[in-house]
């Protein structure tokens, strides 16, 4: 198995709401800069039992890839939307009720690829090329205001990946959110 071209990543996206749109919308929270490969979308799937209203319900994030070349929760996010939605939708599914909890009583964003311009850095047809970070070679997850109030921590301006997810933050007030690295063997 292979990692998908962003084409395909794109294509499956855009299923996903083809196919369920009463539980399933796209968000593009904007458009990279671009690396050599082109610019690439900052694409979330939002799930909820009424995806088109604002509903008082918590909101949940989870984001993988911030480095590009960490990889792993790529296919694994796009394998979490496809099961949320399979599961929400077949009530012989194992994780039926769960999902149904889940979907029903929250509104889930998922972003499968934080950093595609890290990810598909010289092709969109291959991941080989990756590289941790950005298509400025700066590394997204220490370019982040600090705990501590620095808003720099990192020596580099904010980053067009960086202000638009602060941007979302700040705009939908997550209750809870999680980004998933690959390499190690840690949990944040």
């Amino acid at each position: 198995t292979s990692y998908p071209t962003y084409t395909d990543y794109v294509a499956q996206m855009n299923e996903f709401v083809a196919v369920h749109p009463t539980i399933a919308r796209l968000e593009n929270i904007g458009t990279t800069p671009g690396s050599a490969a082109g610019t690439h979308d900052l694409l979330f799937i939002v799930l909820s039992d009424n995806v088109a209203s604002d509903e008082a319900e918590p909101r949940l994030m989870y984001t993988s890839s911030m480095h590009g070349n960490e990889i792993a929760g790529y296919p694994s996010m796009l394998n979490l939307i496809d099961h949320l939605i399979e599961a929400y939708n077949d009530s012989g599914n194992s994780d039926y009720g769960k999902a149904q909890a889940l979907i029903n009583g929250a509104e889930i964003w998922i972003n499968p690829l934080a950093n595609p311009d890290g990810t598909y850095r010289t092709t969109n047809s291959n991941v080989n090329s990756a590289i941790r970070g950005n298509a400025n070679a700066i590394d997204l997850n220490r370019n982040y205001p600090a705990p501590d109030g620095t808003l720099h921590p990192d020596g580099e301006s904010y980053q067009y990946e960086t202000t638009q997810f602060m941007n979302l933050a700040d705009t939908y007030h997550f209750v809870l959110a999680a980004n998933f690295h690959g390499g190690e063997e840690v949990f944040n």
